[in-house]
């Protein structure tokens, strides 16, 4: 049987699971630094107020390759489409979005992940310190001193920062250059205040993007900073991130909120600039390395599924020719 190590089990990871899998006699073991699935659609739960979306709000497909998988997963109720109104916020204008087709997942935004997942071991808490290449097969080892062996090939799924220097260890390809920014998330419990959208892309300020969602006698929100404010206050305490985005909050929508919860989260590798290069994915065949991830193709859900999409086609024929 042909064994394939995927190291992330993000959008990317999970999806090229699912793809492979769809060819007989194939083993895959996604390995994670989580606890388990997620990457830019993970979620944060909350004993006393249930689900947070920390990452991607909502995904969209605008390329026709993909529609089936999109059928698919609609079919099995996997994914249902983004509810609620969205708009363009400034503290001077307000602007409604253009009506499209936007999905989450159903019933959580990781649930399509695990289903693309479902046969494949997954190997969570994992932090990979090095792959080894001996002989015909690949290594890889873990920080905590594990290891597992005999993958016939080996795909990397993480952000550029983290997966550089193992690539650059291996394969002669160049992976391309791009810009990768960070993002401070704020999940925000109020008493319940009026707002001109469910969500919004906010044009001015701090902050980048806000959600909310009135639940009985509270309001949910999930606020995203800007980049380059990120950016900055990469490394600053909690409390101050905090103290900002609920102040620049409450300048955007010209309310004072009674907060009764607020906790944050930082994403060192949120998103990229577009990456000119025409490259979605790399595969180096002459060692059977290969490396797909939502930077190829500047972010996103989709950009993610499309990396992976293009690199399952340089891989399908390996596999089949192996497996004869």
């Amino acid at each position: 049987m042909e064994r394939v190590a995927i190291i992330g089990a993000g959008v990317s990871g999970c999806f090229l699971a699912h793809l492979i899998q769809g060819c007989a006699g194939i083993d895959v073991t996604l390995f994670e630094k989580s606890r388990g699935f997620g990457g830019r659609c993970a979620v944060r739960r909350d004993k006393e107020y249930g689900e947070f979306k920390l990452g991607a709000q909502f995904f969209t497909n605008k390329r026709p390759e993909l529609a089936n998988e999109f059928q698919a997963l609609e079919e099995q109720h996997l994914i249902s489409q983004f509810k609620g109104n969205i708009g363009f916020l400034s503290p001077t204008s307000q602007e409604s979005a253009k009506i499209s087709k936007r999905y989450i997942g159903t019933p959580s935004m990781n649930s399509f992940l695990k289903y693309w997942a479902q046969r494949a071991t997954l190997t969570s808490s994992f932090h990979v310190s090095s792959i080894e290449r001996l002989s015909d097969h690949w290594v890889i080892h873990s920080k905590e001193g594990k290891q597992f062996s005999g993958f016939d090939a080996c795909v990397f799924t993480m952000p550029q920062a983290q997966g550089q220097e193992f690539w650059q260890q291996h394969s002669q390809r160049a992976l391309p250059k791009v810009k990768m920014w960070p993002c401070w998330a704020l999940m925000l419990v109020t008493e319940v205040t009026k707002t001109p959208f469910d969500s919004a892309f906010v044009r001015e300020g701090q902050i980048s993007w806000y959600s909310c969602e009135v639940m009985g006698h509270y309001q949910k929100w999930l606020i995203h900073a800007q980049p380059s404010w990120s950016e900055k206050h990469l490394e600053s305490e909690t409390k101050f991130i905090k103290q900002e985005l609920i102040h620049s909050l409450e300048k955007l929508l010209n309310v004072k909120l009674n907060v009764l919860d607020a906790k944050t989260h930082r994403w060192r590798y949120a998103s990229s600039d577009p990456n000119p290069s025409t490259a979605s994915s790399l595969w180096d065949a002459n060692i059977r390395l290969g490396y797909c991830a939502d930077w190829f193709n500047g972010g996103r859900v989709e950009g993610a599924m499309q990396s992976a999409w293009e690199l399952f086609k340089q891989l399908k024929p390996e596999l089949k020719r192996s497996l004869r």
